[in-house]
């Protein structure tokens, strides 16, 4: 007798369609044939059956402990989150690095030596699985600090030893910050390095590149020159031409296949939305960034004007702060909660620029914002490419709002069924080739066995859908609402959700070993 059976549904895995039983037990398809009897039986008639959706890039680190039922994820179908992105991740830190944390960070409670010692931080009562990266940050801030320095060839082998610990305790990778403190201040041959330490234990290289505006295509250049001369897996994390290349989707795509025919190993991913969402502080000079927050607070004091020029001569400056929309101030001033910059400055009758500064000033420089940089033309080019991954970039949240500061990206509540509501109205691809970049396709490039397919001998990660109905309800401005048509999610065996109800945990942290 299997614990659950799911009858009667269109199984969709890897490109085909099945319509056979799926037989689980102890947290393992065990079985795929008509026929099948079980403790607990699902009718799908109707539905599609599919592997839980894997989210390869999220800022959900602390969520697992912070929202621990993970509902805005978990209502999206996805069944795995991937953490440590963009160059952040909470290990592994040296004393020195964990002091400069401290200085900067009001989540130091979390940083931790190691992914084990982080690993223990965990309730073991997870809805999701969870995989982590290692972070290029918490390298560089351990080894050479916050300040803008090049890293000796000492250094780089300190970084070096401290990411092969990591890799061989079972982190998935590496991710790259480079558009962010400390990760700007490192030149392509220190990623280089790093990168041959990846290679050696065939993991993946993912970056935020450089810049994602007037520069993005000089950017996607530096990651192939780091997949080349490492020849690791190097990836772009969140793929998008912001202010300053817009419409050239084709030709950004054909740099990446033309790298990609030479022997680069490189891929990519998206999340299906014109805004991105950020520190406001990405609108400040690289340089105001040197030394981390207490420089920074001393230079709006003391280099005012300066900081004020160079605000006004960034691309997002140019692009309209009006399109720089706040999340939240946390009780600082709330009638800006949800306004752009622009607006905020009439409210408070400053400059835009001057507003920048008074709010990063006023809230120890964490401001978080979504910034609406993107073309619809060029996100949908993108979206219509079967090998690119569909991620959020979000966080997993409680759909509780009173217990969520400020109105999040919606994409930390819809991005897998938005992007199924979208393939069906445009047409870019069959269904199975669109679940395949959210299953398949992110649990080969993260190396996550026996996951992301309904086949014997799998994990028991499924998703099942109504496919005429599944489609996202949140908006920028009502961002916390649960999507349509997902009628049940199981993690390990578990119904963790049913017919809109959050039921059993058995999601586990994975390791790459």
């Amino acid at each position: 007798m299997f614990d659950l059976v799911i009858k009667n549904g269109e199984v969709i895995t890897d490109n085909q369609v099945h319509y056979l039983d799926i037989g689980i037990k102890d947290g393992m398809i065990r079985a795929m044939k008509p026929d099948l009897d079980g403790e607990k039986v699902i009718d799908a008639g109707g539905l599609v059956v599919s592997p839980g959706f894997i989210d390869m890039h999220t800022h959900s680190d602390v969520s697992f402990i912070m929202h621990p039922t993970n509902d805005s994820k978990l209502y999206q179908g996805v069944t795995t989150e991937v953490t440590g992105c963009c160059g952040f991740s909470y290990f592994p830190y040296t004393q020195k690095g964990m002091a400069l944390q401290e200085k900067n960070n009001d989540l130091t409670e979390y940083d931790s030596r190691s992914i084990d010692d982080f690993a223990k931080k965990f309730s073991r009562d997870m809805s999701l699985n969870w995989a982590g990266l290692v972070g290029h940050g918490p390298l560089r801030l351990s080894v050479v600090g916050d300040l803008d320095l090049e890293a000796t060839d000492d250094q780089i082998d300190q970084m070096k030893a401290l990411l092969h610990e990591e890799l061989k305790a079972g982190a998935f990778g590496l991710s790259l910050g480079v558009a962010y403190a400390p990760g700007m201040f490192a030149n392509t041959k220190e990623f280089i390095e790093l990168a041959k330490v990846v290679k050696k234990y065939d993991k993946i290289v993912s970056s935020h590149i450089r810049n994602e505006n007037v520069d993005v295509f000089e950017s996607v250049e530096e990651l192939i020159e780091i997949g080349r001369k490492s020849s690791a897996h190097v990836h772009i994390s969140h793929l998008k031409l912001g202010y300053g290349s817009w419409h050239r989707a084709d030709e950004l795509l054909k740099l990446i296949d033309d790298a990609s025919k030479e022997g680069v190993h490189i891929t990519f991913e998206q999340y299906p939305y014109i805004a991105s969402a950020t520190g406001l502080s990405a609108v400040l000079p690289n340089w105001v960034h040197d030394g981390g927050t207490e420089k920074m607070m001393y230079r709006f004091k003391y280099e005012r004007e300066r900081v004020i020029k160079g605000i006004e001569s960034d691309n997002s400056y140019k692009m309209g702060l009006d399109r720089v929309v706040v999340v939240t101030t946390r009780g600082f001033f709330d009638q800006g909660d949800g306004k752009s910059i622009r607006e905020i400055s009439g409210l408070l009758n400053k400059s835009e620029a001057e507003t920048v500064i008074y709010l990063l000033e006023n809230l120890n420089c964490d401001v978080p914002t979504i910034r609406f940089t993107m073309t619809e033309e060029d996100v949908f080019k993108i979206a219509s490419r079967p090998d690119c991954a569909v991620i959020s970039d979000g966080s997993a949240y409680s759909l509780d709002k009173s217990l969520v500061k400020g109105m999040p990206h919606p994409r930390s509540f819809g991005t897998f069924p938005r992007y199924l509501s979208l393939n069906r109205k445009h047409g870019w691809m069959r269904l199975d080739q669109a679940l395949y970049k959210m299953t398949g396709l992110p649990a080969d490039l993260m190396g996550l066995k026996k996951r992301g397919s309904i086949k014997v001998g799998y994990h028991a990660d499924i998703t099942i859908f109504d496919k005429d109905k599944i489609t996202d309800q949140a908006r920028y401005d009502d961002s916390i609402q649960a999507p349509l048509g997902i009628s049940y999610v199981i993690v390990g065996g578990k119904l963790a959700l049913e017919n809109g109800q959050v039921r059993e945990s058995a999601g586990e942290m994975l390791l790459s070993l």
